[in-house]
């Protein structure tokens, strides 16, 4: 039975989130910033205005599924061991899943499904390849890494701009899409490099009302867990054997 919830309003959103930010305080404003550069990338392309809200909401949510990683290997300082990066791996199907009991963000789960999947196709969780990727999963590869690159992690420092910049051409048509690429790239010259340097007005200063958002972090919680019980093992299932292919990439220990 699908779940009768709506996320229509942007309050509720924006608690949703930062419920998950608390899971990891490191990456605080994580999503926004994603969020941003989705909206950025989709707005370059000429997507329409639906679409670009679409990416806004894929940008806020992408992540969810990180919610049933332990701390200890989100934040570890040194390279993951084969088991830890398989959990890692299956946060994206473990967010789609979750999300798809909500008819309001019916077309945001393909994007966060496949968010980690790679031009070349050595992503996972299903090793797809060019087109095959959604569209917004694509755009939301680039914006994430991105973030990825730019902020500090306990494993690493922020990359300068230059390097950034240098690393999404060189992987272009390899992890990347070159059309997300090429459109990230001019929205940036448009936006100004502050769209990076200062990722921290990312979506706004909002107000946080913190009875309300206890109440939903809280519901939220009871709901996923919930739903977790429904697939416990199909998160595993479907990385199967990907393992390998991802640890030879040159961004697979950035991006967690």
């Amino acid at each position: 039975m699908k779940a009768s919830l709506s996320f229509t309003n942007e309050r509720h959103l924006l608690h949703m989130v930062q419920a998950v930010d608390l899971r990891a305080p490191y990456a605080m404003g994580h999503f926004q910033t994603v969020s941003r550069y989705a909206v950025l990338i989709a707005q370059e392309m000429g997507l329409p205005s639906p679409m670009v809200e679409t990416m806004r909401k894929a940008g806020l949510l992408h992540d969810i599924g990180k919610f049933w990683i332990p701390d200890d290997i989100l934040t570890k300082p040194g390279r993951l061991t084969p088991e830890e990066f398989a959990l890692v791996q299956q946060h994206p199907v473990i967010g789609a899943n979750v999300l798809d009991g909500f008819p309001t963000l019916a077309e945001v789960v393909p994007m966060i499904r496949h968010h980690h999947e790679r031009f070349d196709g050595k992503g996972y969780p299903n090793g797809l390849a060019g087109i095959e990727i959604p569209l917004g999963a694509r755009i939301l590869n680039v914006a994430d890494t991105v973030e990825a690159m730019a902020s500090d992690r306990p494993y690493k420092k922020g990359y300068p701009l230059e390097k950034i910049l240098s690393i999404l051409q060189e992987e272009a048509g390899q992890q990347f899409d070159p059309e997300m690429v090429e459109a990230f790239m001019q929205g940036l010259g448009k936006a100004g490099t502050d769209i990076i340097n200062n990722p921290g007005a990312a979506l706004g200063g909002n107000p946080v009302d913190p009875e309300s958002f206890q109440l939903l972090a809280s519901a939220l919680m009871n709901w996923l867990q919930f739903r977790l019980t429904r697939f416990p093992n199909e998160a595993a299932s479907q990385n199967s054997g990907r393992i390998n292919n991802m640890e030879s990439t040159p961004l697979a220990a950035l991006n967690r």
